[in-house]
């Protein structure tokens, strides 16, 4: 499946794909206003909410960045792997 979060200065677009043996999330990050802030996507895994354990981290900045990221979680189903977006 396909998806896409959005802030008032960042933008995350990205694919999240279950082989059956884990999860793939793959996609990319841009900072979308020069406001000396970053855009960072990160997951978490089993369910910890947004402010649990970071597994992975991109970041994206200045303005007009755009940052791919692939990450794989073996063992992990889709529903165990939260995306989050947030501007630091």
């Amino acid at each position: 499946m396909t998806y896409s979060i959005e802030t008032s200065g960042g933008y995350v677009h990205y694919q999240e794909c279950n082989t059956g043996s884990g999860t793939t999330e793959q996609g990319y990050v841009k900072d979308m206003v020069s406001d000396g802030q970053c855009a960072i996507v990160y997951t978490v895994l089993n369910g910890a909410g947004k402010n649990g354990p970071i597994a992975n981290q991109a970041k994206a900045c200045p303005k007009g960045t755009e940052t791919q990221f692939s990450w794989y979680y073996p063992g992990y189903a889709p529903v165990q792997v939260a995306v989050y977006l947030k501007e630091v």
